[in-house]
């Protein structure tokens, strides 16, 4: 598919989704949110947590829950199509991912190779709730971070190829 038909097919869903929501509600739809695959990991470790995380979306507004996803996820800019922008930060960025959510490797890596200043963690066996999984190992991430970033250990990667032979001199 081309990037127009992938984007054109994620609005789609996004509109999709919000019927969903409309129509089904917050509870239905929270079965089917909350059991996805970038979220069960979370169910696997922490049953209770996940029972909380899941309630809490079932309790959620289900206007607001389709305003978000027409108004925001369905009509953002993809950061894919940002590259310019992206080039141009230079604030520090830490993007933290979990190896079992694979929707985020690409948008990281992207991210990686056109953000000066920005560093990748990728948490072991852990979704899109990363934060929720293993909140000591994320807190701490997100502490040494900053304090990398308060004592200006946190500098702007050099833009050069690297290879493993040297050029000869």
């Amino acid at each position: 598919a081309t990037d127009l038909e992938a984007k054109k097919r994620f609005k789609e869903e996004c509109e999709a989704f919000a019927q969903r929501i409309e129509k089904e509600g917050m509870p239905a739809m929270a079965e089917l949110y909350c059991t996805s695959s970038a979220r069960n990991t979370y169910r696997y470790k922490d049953p209770r947590g996940w029972a909380e995380f899941k309630q809490q979306f079932a309790d959620g507004s289900a206007t607001g829950h389709a305003m978000t996803m027409r108004g925001v996820q369905g009509s953002r800019v993809p950061f894919f199509e940002r590259t310019e922008e992206l080039k141009k930060i230079s604030e520090p960025m830490l993007v933290v991912i979990g190896d079992e959510d694979d929707s985020t490797h690409s948008l990281a890596v992207h991210l990686k190779q056109h953000v000066a200043r920005s560093g990748v963690l990728e948490l072991p066996k852990c979704g899109h709730t990363m934060n929720l999984e293993e909140p000591a190992a994320f807190n701490t991430a997100v502490q040494d971070f900053l304090h990398a970033v308060e004592n200006d250990r946190w500098p702007a990667r050099e833009q050069k190829s690297y290879t493993l032979i040297p050029p000869s001199r």
